[in-house]
């Protein structure tokens, strides 16, 4: 006895939706009627009972058939999904004039997933409040209050600064 599942494998990113079918045979290699039960391994989506999979984590896992003692599998690799959202650490900060910070930016798919992705760093802020490098490193210089924006095409997200005046340094009467 046997089950066959199509697709045989697949590669998709989390949010793909597809359809799995099933076939069942006899130990002769004729097809029977088969009323499957379907499962996913390792969280990496769901499947409902037509087999209708939708992909949600990344990694490696398989979706199973099983009818009675007979089984079939799957392999299935899920990778991150387009970029949904960018979260800035920290997300709010207060310095002190001529403090230096460094920022960080992940990007993340709708179902929370890391990916890869080219970013764009951004202050927005009044003129001299200070300065900000494509890594993510902020020198603060004037006191007031900006924005840190990290952009992965038409995806932001955003840190807030807030720098406040140093101590005196030297007092002159």
């Amino acid at each position: 006895h046997r089950i066959e599942i199509q697709p045989a494998s697949v590669q998709a990113p989390a949010g793909e939706r597809f359809a799995f079918s099933a076939k069942g045979y006899d130990s002769e290699g004729n097809q029977v009627e088969l009323i499957p039960v379907w499962s996913v391994s390792d969280a990496i989506g769901s499947i409902d009972a037509q087999g209708q999979f939708e992909a949600w984590k990344t990694g490696e896992g398989f979706v199973s058939c099983q009818m009675e003692d007979v089984s079939g599998i799957s392999p299935v690799q899920i990778q991150p999904g387009p970029v949904k959202r960018i979260a800035v650490e920290p997300p709010a900060v207060s310095l002190t004039a001529g403090e230096t910070l460094q920022f960080t930016a992940t990007a993340y798919d709708a179902y929370n997933n890391v990916r890869e992705a080219e970013l764009s760093w951004n202050l927005e802020a009044g003129p001299e409040f200070g300065t900000l490098d494509a890594p993510g490193n902020f020198k603060a210089l004037k006191t007031g209050t900006g924005k840190i924006a990290v952009a992965a095409g038409i995806i932001t997200g955003y840190g807030s600064v807030e720098v406040k005046p140093a101590g005196i340094q030297m007092l002159s009467v």
